[in-house]
């Protein structure tokens, strides 16, 4: 499997159910904040986003926050989800960023999923890790970053067209 395909896709966080991550082994799960939890650059939680982390933290599973957003930003949307713990300026695709992420859960990495829409950092960084990939179709484009996100987009629409029908689709 290629870094960047992700094991799962769904739509939307929302679709994801207990016995979903259930069957992929998972017992913690580490949720993106834009596009994934959130709409781009806000702090408004995407619909339905904060029921679904509530559902999941009742169900028994760890959640926490793992994004590149700025840490007083993580912190505040961290509330927002229900007092979750949070990893902010994470760096993520690095490495790093997951094995805290799975430290902080006290979890292995293969019993960790990360949720997340991108392809470039969400699903590479979660591969290179050894936890369950799972994208999400993002909620909008991003309006900041012009170029960069631009080009990342064009490129993941043409990894997608070429994934292979092993990846489980939602």
């Amino acid at each position: 499997m290629s870094m960047l395909y992700p094991k799962y896709r769904f739509d939307s966080i929302t679709q994801i159910t207990a016995q979903d991550l259930r069957k992929m082994g998972v017992l913690g799960i580490a949720v993106d904040l834009d596009n994934t939890t959130a709409i781009d650059h806000t702090d408004i939680p995407l619909e339905g986003a904060v029921e679904w982390v509530l559902q999941m933290k009742q169900e028994g599973f760890k959640v926490l926050l793992l994004t590149n957003a700025k840490k007083d930003r993580a912190r505040s949307f961290s509330k927002i989800l229900g007092n979750i713990d949070y990893i902010g300026f994470s760096c993520k695709p690095l490495r790093t960023a997951y094995i805290r992420a799975k430290r902080a859960m006290g979890l292995k990495s293969n019993q960790v999923a990360m949720i997340g829409d991108q392809l470039f950092t969400d699903i590479l960084g979660a591969n290179l890790a050894g936890m369950v990939s799972i994208y999400v179709t993002p909620f909008e484009m991003e309006k900041r970053g012009g170029k960069s996100f631009e080009v990342r987009r064009d490129l993941e629409q043409k990894i997608f067209e070429r994934m292979d029908a092993g990846v489980t689709k939602k």
